[in-house]
């Protein structure tokens, strides 16, 4: 059983990971760690990040623990994680791109 707090790429309006690399160096490091755990429940702080309540709902009886068990649980959200950072660089990669444009037309 693992619990693993929140893997979010989520920051203040205007923080820009990208403008961090050690950050993102140490974020991605983190979610390697959670990606190699051995877990086969996993509880992460918000539920639906971890499909929990959908597992529970799952269950034939109080006892019935199957449906909660994933042995790829910690790697499934760890590449979930690591979506969410890429897509995040992305954006700001491309809103630097954008502003760059808009600052060369000028």
């Amino acid at each position: 059983m693992v619990y693993a707090d929140s893997l979010s790429a989520i920051a203040a309006p205007g923080f820009r990971f990208g403008d961090h690399p050690r950050h993102v160096a140490a974020f991605r490091q983190a979610i390697a760690t959670v990606a190699a755990l051995p877990c086969d429940i996993l509880l992460t702080p918000h539920p639906g990040a971890s499909g929990f309540w959908e597992k529970v709902a799952r269950r034939q009886s109080p006892a019935d623990v199957g449906p909660l068990l994933d042995a790829g649980a910690c790697r499934a959200y760890a590449a979930t994680a690591t979506a969410s950072l890429d897509a995040r660089l992305a954006r700001e990669q491309a809103r630097s791109g954008k502003a760059s444009e808009s600052a060369e037309s000028k």
